[in-house]
Order: C-alpha cells, then structure tokens, then sequence
C-alpha cells in the first residue's frame, strides 16, 4: 500500500464521500467549543497565565478543524484506488497489488467499534456510516475494508483496474 498521487476524482470509475452521522459532527464543534470556552474562561478567572488558555484554545480549536470535515472518500481510476480518511489518513493500492475483493455482507459502525478509521483482525476498516463492506486483499498480505453503500459499483471499479499498471 503505497503512499502516491492517485486518480483524479473527473476520471473515477467509482468515487464516494461519506460523513459521519450529523449528530457526531455536532458533538465535535460543541466539544471543540467547550474546549476553547474553559480556556478563555480560566483565563479571566485565574492566575495561571496564557499557558493553559493557549492549550485549551488550540485542543479546542484541533477538534473543531479535525473532527467536523472528517469524511470517508474512496476513489477508484487511473490504475490505482485511494482511500481516505480526510484530513487524517490517505492510503494509495495500484491496481497490479490487488489480489482479491471480498463483499462482507451490511455492516454498521457497531462491528468495529465507531466510524472513522477502525482496527480489525483483517487489517484497517474505512467506515463512516452503515453500509456494505468490502474487502481489498493486496500482494503483499495485507487488507484493507471499505464500507460503501454500492458494493457493486465499487468491485467492477476494482476489477476494471485490477492487474493494471498506475
């Protein structure tokens, strides 16, 4: 799983981007601000200097950038697929790597643990929503597993470059 420029998403066979459920975006700006609201808040309150207002604010401000535009984007073209946890995590597989596909059936976020990038013994999950996974087994042994809500779609897209030079 190389890390390399990929398809652009006007030349996709496949393109999706998910995000995760309205309500958890909210939960983010609101702890997001919270964050930044206690650290102001001890500024006016205390003694203890900008120090801790500045780690407050910037945690707060983290969240907010990183937790609220998170999304899932997986993007199949060109000899390559891109899977993405935007603005975190990008993995690249070249077609030629792709060794085999596996429809796991409809899944939600409860069999591996949350949305987001997840862990499972087969190796790293992209889920953001119910959906149904996919599994991309690659020459080197390793996995990886999409959730999409078209799987058809998704495995003709991976079929079409498997075997192919990106």
């Amino acid at each position: 799983m190389a890390e390399e420029d990929g398809p652009r998403r006007a030349e996709a066979l496949f393109y999706e981007s998910r995000k995760s459920a309205p309500w958890l975006q909210i939960v983010a700006l609101l702890g997001g601000l919270v964050a930044i609201g206690s650290g102001i808040a001890a500024y006016l309150t205390t003694d203890d200097g900008l120090g801790p207002t500045l780690a407050a604010v910037m945690t707060g401000i983290a969240i907010i950038a990183l937790l609220v535009p998170m999304a899932g984007i997986v993007l199949v073209g060109n000899g390559s697929v891109v899977v993405r946890l935007r603005p975190i995590i990008r993995r690249t597989i070249a077609g030629q790597d792709i060794v085999g596909l596996d429809e796991l059936g409809r899944v939600n976020s409860m069999r591996y643990g949350g949305t987001g990038w997840r862990r499972s013994k087969d190796g790293p999950v992209l889920i953001m929503a119910p959906g149904h996974a996919v599994r991309i087994r690659t020459s080197t042994g390793k996995a990886l597993t999409v959730v999409t809500e078209r799987p058809d779609e998704l495995i003709d897209a991976l079929r079409a470059i498997q075997n192919t030079r990106g």
